[in-house]
């Protein structure tokens, strides 16, 4: 663990600026963005402030906001400032400077002013360091810019946390894609908080930039979108936490970003971020509203944008009510219309219109009733209308918005209605809009509901009641009064005054001709109810007859009228007040029950003003009735109040039914009462009270209750509600109690379409117009009426039935859409209840609707309900079957009136057709496909009784597509789909049968062959396989033509269903046909080949994908065990020679298992071996399913599959992991094999005939050889090679011996089963007489022992004797002797010493054979590579065995190998051998042979010689120091042999002498060896070796003849000069030693002949190469110095014009360069300057050219003799020789040259 001291070391380290660190500094220095750092660490900063200052003035020129930083980072101050001598104020204000200077220059950095600019504040200041964060974000807007790798690579490695994202890029030096810059600010909030606020501190400085802006909001948009992305995992708190943490982040950045005013483009980013928090989070209304708030602050150009946000926002907010702000900001937008139309294309606006249309209207409101002093935003009331009403208009409200808009308007009305008259402004608005297209229908509807609602919205507004109004119910006597007018109210009096002073012919108010005083009673009544007053005068009016209301139906039908008819709830709570205070006044003279249906009807109102007023009214007739019935005075009531004449005249047969008096009673108290006080809360609690009773009697599952009404009395109430409701002419009354009549199906035996049925027909009998236009005047909505009406009917009334099928009638649409529709409807809701026959009616008809035989587009309403009703109702199977019998009969009936089996079996063909028209045949079509469609549509599997009829359908097709001419794929298609949905249906009763007279199989063969259509063809093939997995029976004699069609179909198609199709009939269908076929105990094999020829057939038009996937299903379910052969046979046979089938064929099989595979193998055998039976039976069977015979090439065209298959290391894989599991497995393996062994054999023989195929069959055999794995190959041999053919056991080993040259050490080792067979092999060597086998025995045992033989020595041992016999290694002939040799270095290998035995009796022979494969005439290189081997072995392994004698013939043998050229593989495989020796021989064991050797190798000529040497090298190469000098003199006794090479050679030459060239190169190899010998021996050692070899080249140990000498001489003289050039200066004192022979030869040498010349050669180069590396001043002793220096001068003369005269300078030159001596120099010189006086100009100039090489060498230090050289320069420059005179001429000129003088005339005096 640290101590503290070191901590503390470490952050002062860490914090260091490297002040006294030169290195880093420099370093640091050279980090640049513009220079390479070689060259940044070499400028200074003047030079870098005068580079940088040029960028810095440009900026300037272009933005004259950069002249502030002149005086401060940029000034020449500057270029002195050190930010680590700064203080930390200084610093602080430095950088203030710095980010501005940043923030400033951002937007130019693309500018190369900008980066000289930057340099220098990088450079100087260090910003990269100092200042990273805000350095790096300037300049990230450009982080795909090119400069951005190098601004990374500038930066500090100990990056804040901040930038922490930057470091995968800066070790790539690659730019940061713009996703990674993304994520990080997601991500780290570090960077985020930084990145923002960097962006607004530039944007305060007025900074900014747009490339910034927009590369910030981008950014922070989608990284904010990311954070709230992320916080919608994890538990509901976590993501309202998480959502939290991102807003408060996030919010005061746009606080401060919306605060700054004059950016648009910082704006912009700022909506941008809003609208992605309002839509991914979830803000509450106060945050949306603070946020629209902040939008709207100070925005000017950015309004579009901000239109965008606000539109975001205001769809979230609930309530959509815009705050004063927001809402002042929109209507002072100009075109605020069309920009937010504009907006519309691709937001939703619609909330945002709806908060500014309230927010219009609420002013309005304020304006209008005074609560707001002032004038409107806009110039008038009149302006702010059309701008409301123009927002409606624009379509930019959605309907649910235009609801809630008119609700607000509505609800101010209401606000005022008990003070107010409706608001001028409101009443004009909502007028307006009622007249509009787009919004029209959508206010009239709301303002109706409303005002059933809201008491008084319509109140005191005739002309808005008149507006409101449907078109129709305007008539022509209505005045609708101006806007101006219809807001003054009108005066009752002037009401009154309108109301004519008699009814006129009308009997009743309740008629169904609306008297026309209603009109106007009704208006007064409606300024009555303002006044109390006035109301008592409207009651007292004599046209009312109030005092006769007890007898006359004018009073109460009247004020019955008013409740029930179109006017404000307050009026309708009125008149049902008025008719209560006039009955509690009166006595019950009549019976006033005709009140009873309409305060039924005030009962559902939905206004509870009107529930309570006709409560009020329910109990007061409640009391009244009980009264009477306590006072006994009900016989004095039976008069029924307009018992008659209440509705007009009637016919007699549509008499009134009224109720008594106690069944009025007990309506009353016993039930009406009682559920009062809940239907004042609920208005649906009435009705649905009313239901139940009346229905308690037919619910059975409902308890009996005492309070329950009486079957007769409900029956009497029900009949009294409907006889009214059918009789009374109000149309709003029967809207509102149809649905409660239609709730009762029956009362005792009274049904509700019995009892209503004369309303229906009396509605629908009446014109639609006239209809529509009676409802318009009730204000009610007729589709809604007419649906009702619908309602009546029952499904189990005949004649409901009846009368709907007249509603949906042909033509019925036209003359009555709204019923025709109603009627559908109707039959869709109560299909399920009509009876079979009924719907089989109503399905005629709207088939016959549905497909109209005329193609008119006029019905195509009518139409499409049709259909519409017959697709969403559930048809039943005889519907369905009825509708299959009567398609339009196009097909005649057959010829003959044969009985329907007959007919089933007749020739479709024979079928004649009746003539057709074109548009009759489109009809039946259309016909067939709208009812194929339905039949599909109730799923066919429910309804198995359609499979007969479609098939007749399938024949029919047939017909319907020869007559059109046209494929019916789409309707074959159908068809044959819905039969097999109904054959493979998996809920299937255990009852249901297959009618098989209801198949047709051969129609369904006909589709698979007669179309090209692949749907149709998928089709049919699936319903037959279908039909095959539950009655096989049925298609057992159509299989073959089903797949043949389906070969030349469907199986050519190249998609996936259609892969399916085939797979599944396969599965299905041929399973069964193999059942079948063995049940008959029929041969399966002819017609399974004709089912596989089919498949066969179509092989090259099988798409490429999936032809593998078809065939081995095919084979799969075919049984692979049983007929995969004959698959295989017939593809091979089909496409003789195609190697691609036979690939596929061995892909094929490999799939199958290895039983199944093996099997397969061994039936493809027998068919070929049947193929060559005179009697074939097999092969005839299945090869003539494709030929007509059995091809005599049939032969030979199966045999190329077996090799590809059993090669497939697939099966023997399969094979070894069966064999591996023992027990049945092994045996089953063993039998299979050695039968199609069996086989194999017999095809060998049979091809021994046929040259096309022998070399197959023998492929074949080697394959099934290589079968089995190496160990099962093994054991299984013995009984294999007990077969007396040669050629059969020659193959069966020759297999062997490849597969273990094959085997590798990693596979499971089989040594036990190789081991145990070497006596077998050596069987059958002592055995066979045949050579070849007994050949390829010796290999295999090869091979076995180097394997395994180590596993066992002693068994290889065994086997040692039998190759060393007379069988085998002694054999005669050449290739059992050499693989018996192979053999044998094997063995030695494996048994080492236990080999010894055997070498007595090997090596003899062995360097034998060597001998004679030498023999020339006679080589045999194999033998001699095969001895070669062996001596490798022993001499690797037994080294110590080859010594003697038998090194020596070795040796010998070797050298004569190397005469004999025997090529380079012979060459390699001896030098090979001949390294061993040098490297395995004991030294002196090695050396003692190569002296006995050495002169055979020398007369074996200059190969053997070299070969000699490369031992020799090798031997002292490998060997250490000590062995080479115990062994020097050895070794010396050698290398003077050596040397003595040339005086043989040469002394005298003869034919066999060697060629110079040859005798040079090995000269140079034996001066190589004997100089790494010297590198091993020490100066004691090889001085005396040296002196040894002098002296045995001067002859002095013997008399020598002068030529001998000479040639000893040369030799010795090469290799000093190669020794002195190897060892330089370390030897030069071994110079002493040749000085006196090399002055003594070159003073007696005569250079009369070629040897003499080379001798003076070697000694001049010897001598030069000694002077040269004279670094002991060696010969600047004069006793060295003098002899030679007058040796070399005194070769000039003879030497002179020789070309050997340049050799003679140069080591004059050497000897004058090694001496300093002043003396010695002009010892040397005199001589020379003489002889330029030579009376021959040769030797004349042969001085000079000493001089000049002397001076060139020298210089200034051969110089010193030049007054002694003037004179005889001047006698040269004055020469008679030309050439003496230039070269004299040089020689002054390279003189002045170094004295930096001329040689003038004064000189040379």
């Amino acid at each position: 663990m640290k101590s503290v001291l070191e901590l503390q070391l470490a952050q002062i380290r860490a914090k260091s600026s490297n002040s006294l660190n030169l290195k880093a500094q420099k370093k640091a220095h050279s980090q640049s963005l513009l220079f390479e750092p070689l060259i940044a660490a070499t400028q200074d900063f003047d030079t870098l402030y005068q580079i940088c200052h040029e960028g810095f003035t440009e900026l300037c020129r272009l933005d004259p906001r950069f002249a502030g930083f002149s005086a401060s980072i940029f000034s020449e101050q500057s270029k002195l400032e050190d930010r680590t001598l700064l203080t930390e104020a200084q610093n602080k204000r430095l950088d203030s400077i710095l980010e501005s200077f940043l923030g400033l220059v951002g937007s130019r950095l693309p500018l190369k002013p900008a980066l000289q600019a930057v340099e220098w504040v990088v450079r100087r200041f260090r910003v990269h360091e100092h200042n990273v964060n805000h350095f790096t974000v300037t300049f990230l807007p450009y982080h795909a810019h090119s400069i951005f790798p190098t601004v990374l690579s500038i930066l500090p490695r100990d990056l804040p946390r901040t930038l922490k994202f930057l470091y995968p890029y800066i070790q790539s030096l690659s730019c940061p894609p713009r996703h990674a810059v993304v994520y990080s600010a997601a991500h780290n909030q570090g960077f985020f908080a930084f990145f923002c606020g960097y962006v607004l501190k530039v944007s305060r400085l007025g900074l900014q930039y747009p490339a910034l802006l927009s590369f910030w909001a981008s950014i922070t948009t989608e990284a904010t979108g990311l954070m709230l992305d992320q916080a919608r995992s994890g538990r509901r708190e976590a993501q309202v936490q998480y959502q939290a943490d991102v807003i408060m982040r996030v919010m005061p950045i746009l606080n401060d970003g919306l605060s700054l005013g004059g950016i648009a483009d910082l704006r912009v980013g700022c909506y941008m971020i809003l609208t992605i928090l309002s839509s991914k989070a979830t803000l509450s209304n106060d945050a949306l509203a603070s946020m629209m708030d902040a939008v709207v602050l100070g925005w000017d150009e950015t309004s579009h944008t901000g239109l965008i946000c606000l539109a975001v926002m205001a769809q979230k907010k609930q309530p959509t009510i815009l705050s004063a702000s927001v809402y002042k900001a929109l209507i002072n937008l100009k075109d605020l219309k069309d920009k937010l139309s504009v907006l519309r294309r691709q937001y939703r606006v619609d909330k945002l219109t709806l908060g500014i249309v309230l927010g219009m209207i609420d002013e309005l409101h304020k304006s209008a009733t005074g609560k707001v002093k002032g004038k409107l935003t806009r110039n008038s009331n009149s302006d702010f209308v059309d701008q409301i009403c123009t927002l409606f208009e624009a379509d930019l409200l959605t309907r649910p918005s235009v609801v809630e808009a008119i609700d607000r308007m509505s609800s101010l009305t209401v606000e005022e209605a008990q003070t107010h008259s409706v608001p001028k402004v409101v009443s004009d608005i909502i007028i307006r809009l009622a007249a509009s297209e787009n919004v029209g229908e959508t206010v009239r509807e709301t303002v109706r509901r409303l005002n059933s609602t809201h008491e008084g919205l319509l109140q005191g507004s005739q002309a808005l009641e008149i507006a409101l109004r449907p078109s129709q119910d305007v008539d022509d006597d209505d005045e609708i009064p101006s806007v101006s007018i219809t807001l003054d109210k009108e005066s009752f009096d002037t009401a009154l005054s309108r109301i004519e002073p008699r009814i006129g012919d009308e009997t009743s108010f309740l008629s169904h001709s609306e008297p026309l005083i209603f009109s106007a009673l009704s208006h007064a009544f409606v300024r009555a109810i303002e006044s109390p007053s006035d109301l008592s005068i409207f009651q007292d009016l004599p046209v009312l007859r109030k005092p006769l209301a007890m007898t006359e139906p004018f009073f109460l039908p009247f004020f019955i009228r008013l409740w029930c008819g179109f006017h404000s709830p307050r009026a309708r709570a009125t008149a049902i007040e008025t008719v209560s205070e006039y009955l509690a006044k009166q006595d019950l003279v009549s019976d006033v029950q005709i009140l009873l249906p309409y305060l039924l009807y005030a009962l559902l109102d939905s206004s509870r003003k009107v529930r309570q007023a006709s409560g009020k009214l329910v109990l007061l007739l409640a009391t009244k009735y009980r009264g009477l019935k306590d006072s006994n005075e009900k016989q004095t009531i039976r008069v029924i109040l307009g018992q008659d004449q209440i509705y007009g005249p009637i016919r007699q047969d549509q008499q009134l039914m009224w109720l008594n008096l106690d069944e009025v009673i007990k309506l009353l108290n016993d039930f009406w009462v009682p559920n009062l006080e809940e239907s004042l809360l609920d208005a649906s609690h009435f009705s649905e009270s009313l239901a139940l009773s009346l229905n308690s009697g037919t619910q059975k599952s409902r308890p009996s209750n005492p309070k329950d009404l009486k079957t007769s009395l409900r029956q009497a109430i029900f009949a009294f509600l409907c006889n009214h409701v059918t009789h009374t002419p109000l149309k709003s009354v029967q809207l509102r109690l149809l649905p409660l009549l239609n709730r009762i199906t029956k009362v005792g035996s009274l049904t509700r379409t019995k009892a209503l049925m004369p309303l229906y027909t009396k509605s629908v009998e009446k014109n639609e117009a006239e209809f529509r236009n009676e409802c318009n005047k009730s204000h009610v909505e007729a589709g809604q009426f007419i649906k009702e009406l619908t309602e009546i009917l029952s499904p189990t009334d005949r004649d409901s039935v009846d009368a709907l099928k007249n509603a949906i009638r042909p033509g019925a649409r036209s003359e009555a859409p709204l019923l025709n529709s109603a009627a559908h409807l109707r039959i869709r809701d109560i299909w399920s209840s009509i009876s079979n026959a009924s719907q089989l009616l109503l399905a005629e008809t709207l088939l016959e609707l549905s497909v109209p035989e005329s193609d008119s587009r006029s019905a195509t309403a009518e139409l499409s309900d049709a259909a519409e009703t017959l697709q969403s109702v559930e048809l039943s199977s005889d519907t369905l079957i009825a509708f299959l019998e009567r398609l339009p009969p196009l097909i005649g009936e057959l010829e003959d009136k044969s009985s329907a089996p007959k007919k089933r079996k007749t020739d479709l063909g024979q079928l004649s057709l009746r003539a057709a028209t074109p548009q009759a045949l489109k009809y039946a079509l259309r016909t067939i496909t709208f009812v194929l469609e339905l039949i599909s549509a109730c799923k066919p599997e429910r309804h198995p009784e359609l499979l007969s009829a479609l098939f007749q359908l399938l024949i029919a097709l047939k017909h319907y597509r020869n007559l059109s001419g046209s494929e019916l794929g789409y309707l074959e298609v159908m068809t044959l789909a819905s039969a097999s949905a109904i054959i493979d249906n998996p809920q299937k009763t255990s009852t249901w049968q297959l009618d098989h007279s209801a198949v047709r199989a051969d129609v369904l063969i006909e589709c698979v062959g007669a179309t090209e259509n692949p749907q149709v063809q998928q089709a049919a093939m699936l319903l037959a396989s279908s039909i095959a997995s539950i009655a096989p029976e049925l298609l057992l004699h159509n299989v073959m033509p089903l797949f043949t069609f389906a070969g030349k179909g469907i199986m050519r198609n190249n998609d996936e269903y259609s892969a399916l199709v085939i797979e599944k009939t396969m599965k299905l269908v041929i399973p069964r046909l193999i059942e079948s076929l063995h049940r008959r105990k029929v041969d399966p094999l002819i017609s399974i080949s004709e089912l596989l020829l089919s498949f066969v057939a179509a092989y090259q038009d099988i798409p490429l994908q999936r032809r593998l996937d078809i065939f081995a299903s095919l084979s799969t379910h075919v049984g692979a065990d049983d007929f995969l052969f004959a698959l295989l046979v017939l593809l091979v046979d089909k496409y003789p020679g195609d190697q691609s089938v036979i690939d596929f064929v061995a892909r094929l099989t490999a799939q199958q298992s290895c039983r199944t595979q093996l099997k397969t193998i061994e039936k493809y055998f027998d068919v070929l071996l049947d193929s060559e039976n005179p009697k074939t039976a097999l092969s005839s069977h299945l090869l003539e399913t494709c030929h007509n015979n059995v091809s005599k090439d049939t032969f030979t065209n199966l045999l190329p599959l077996p090799i590809a298959i059993l090669n497939a290391e697939n099966l023997k894989a399969k094979i070894v992991h069966l064999l591996n599991k023992k027990g049945d497995d092994v045996t089953f393996v063993r039998l299979r094999y050695a039968r199609i062994f069996e086989q194999v054999l017999t095809l060998n023989e049979i091809s021994k005939t046929k040259e096309q195929s022998r070399e197959l069959c023998e492929e074949i055999l080697g394959a099934l050889l290589r079968l089995l794995s190496l160990d099962k190959f093994v054991e299984a041999l013995p009984e294999l090679l007990q077969r007396t053919d040669s050629n059969t056991r020659i193959n069966i080993l020759a297999s062997l011996e490849n597969r273990l040259k094959e085997h590798r050490p990693s596979q499971a080792s089989p040594h036990f089963a190789c081991l145990a067979f070497l006596p077998h092999l050596m069987a059958v060597i002592g055995k066979s007489t045949d050579i070849a086998l007994r050949q390829v025995a010796i290999t295999c045992m090869d091979q076995v022992v180097e394997k395994f033989g180590k596993q066992d020595v002693s068994a290889v041992a065994a086997t040692a004797t039998t190759i060393c016999g007379p069988e085998c290694l002694e054999a005669k002939d050449a290739s059992t002797q050499i693989s018996s040799l192979l053999c044998l270095a094997t063995m030695v290998e494996v048994l080492r010493e236990a080999f010894i035995p055997m070498v007595p009796r090997v090596l003899p022979t062995a360097m034998n054979y060597l001998a004679i494969s030498i023999e020339e005439g006679v080589e045999n290189p194999k033998l001699h590579n095969a001895v070669y081997t062996f001596m490798t072995g022993l001499l690797v392994y037994l080294p110590w065995i080859l010594q003697g004698i038998h090194l020596d013939r070795l040796l010998k043998n070797s050298y004569e190998s190397a005469n004999a050229e025997m090529g380079s593989g012979c060459d390699k495989l001896r030098s090979d051998t001949l390294q061993l020796v040098a490297k395995s021989i004991e030294a002196k064991e090695c050396l003692m042979a190569l002296d006995r050797t050495w002169t055979v190798a020398m007369v074996e000529g200059p190969l053997a010689v070299k070969e000699y040497i490369d031992i020799l090298s090798l031997l002292i190469e490998r060997q250490t120091k000590s062995v080479i000098t115990k062994q020097s003199h050895l070794l010396a006794t050698l290398f003077i042999k050596l040397f003595d090479l040339r005086r043989i050679q040469c002394s005298p030459r003869t034919e066999d002498s060697y060629e110079d060239n040859e005798l040079e190169e090995v000269e140079s190899t034996v001066n190589d060896t004997l100089i790494a010998m010297v590198y091993k021996l020490n100066d004691a050692v090889f001085r005396p070796i040296f002196i040894t070899f002098s002296d045995w080249a001067n002859g002095t140990a013997l008399e020598l003849d002068e030529l001998s000498k000479l040639h000893r001489r040369v030799t010795w003289w090469t290799f000093q000069l190669q020794f002195f050039r190897s060892m330089k200066s370390i030897v030069t004192s071994y110079a002493g030693l040749i000085l006196d022979d090399a002055v003594e030869i070159l003073t007696t040498s005569s250079q009369q002949d070629d040897d003499s010349k080379l001798l003076w050669l070697r000694i001049l180069l010897t001598l030069q190469t000694a002077f040269e590396h004279d670094q002991d001043d060696f010969f600047q002793t004069p006793s060295h110095f003098t002899p030679i220096c007058t040796s070399l001068i005194s070769q000039l003369r003879p030497c002179a014009g020789e070309s050997s005269l340049p050799v003679l300078i140069a080591a004059i030159t050497a000897l004058a360069a090694t001496t300093d001596s002043p003396a010695q120099h002009k010892t040397l010189c005199g001589p020379l300057l003489h002889l330029i006086r030579d009376d021959s100009a040769a030797v004349r100039l042969a001085a000079v050219e000493c001089q000049l090489s002397l001076t060139e060498r020298l210089g200034e230090e051969w110089l010193a003799q030049l007054p002694e050289m003037l004179p005889f320069i001047s006698e040269g420059m004055e020469d008679d020789d030309e050439g003496v005179e230039t070269e004299v001429r040089r020689w002054v000129k390279r003189i002045e040259n170094i004295l930096g003088e001329s040689i003038g005339p004064d000189w040379l005096r």
